[in-house]
């Protein structure tokens, strides 16, 4: 008996493909197959639960504004503006400078062409 089901890849099936090892079932009994390809389109703006390419434009600026938003305070107390202002100038600096870079580096990215997974598959 043959069972198919159709997935989009996601850890979730790792996990369910790595239960069924548990189970007994051999990895000769089991063929995971791709059904779509890893296209290479922009970059989102953030990764989802049901959606994460690896390529989100949040993560530098989070970076980046928490480093400047401590150095802003923390230099702030000597500066006349305090440490509240320079923080939040250092936040928003930082945060623009995070987006301006990650979104350069990510469209460097799109003329690069994607390795392909390359998995073992069985089929009947």
């Amino acid at each position: 008996m043959y069972i198919v089901a159709t997935f989009r890849y996601s850890m979730e099936l790792e996990l369910a493909i790595s239960d069924l090892h548990g189970t007994g079932i051999g990895a000769d009994s089991i063929a995971a197959v791709p059904l779509d390809r890893q296209m290479s389109g922009r970059a989102h703006f953030m990764d989802t639960m049901h959606r994460s390419d690896g390529v989100s434009l949040l993560d530098g600026p989070a970076v980046l504004g928490t480093v400047l938003a401590v150095l802003g305070a923390s230099l702030g107390f000597s500066w006349t503006w305090g440490p509240i202002i320079c923080g939040l100038l250092g936040l928003a600096l930082g945060a623009l400078l995070g987006m301006g870079i990650d979104y350069w580096v990510n469209r460097k990215k799109e003329t690069v062409k994607p390795a392909r997974h390359r998995m073992k598959a069985r089929l009947y």
